[in-house]
């Protein structure tokens, strides 16, 4: 925690007091992996607002 003021205490609070992941995506329309290269993730942006776009009929 050198970057912060926080304890690591103070991290860990802040941590668990966040919802779940399973819980967040009950509630999202999409996802976007970011679990890969800056290359892969980027792909996925794109995709998704091709994706977007085609829905609304801009393209």
């Amino acid at each position: 925690m050198a970057r912060d003021v926080l304890s690591h205490e103070e991290v860990l609070k802040i941590m668990r007091s966040q919802i779940p992941l399973k819980q967040k995506i009950q509630y999202v329309d999409k996802i976007i992996d970011n679990n890969g290269t800056f290359k892969e993730f980027a792909e996925r942006i794109n995709e998704l607002i091709a994706s977007l776009r085609r829905q609304r009929g801009t393209l």
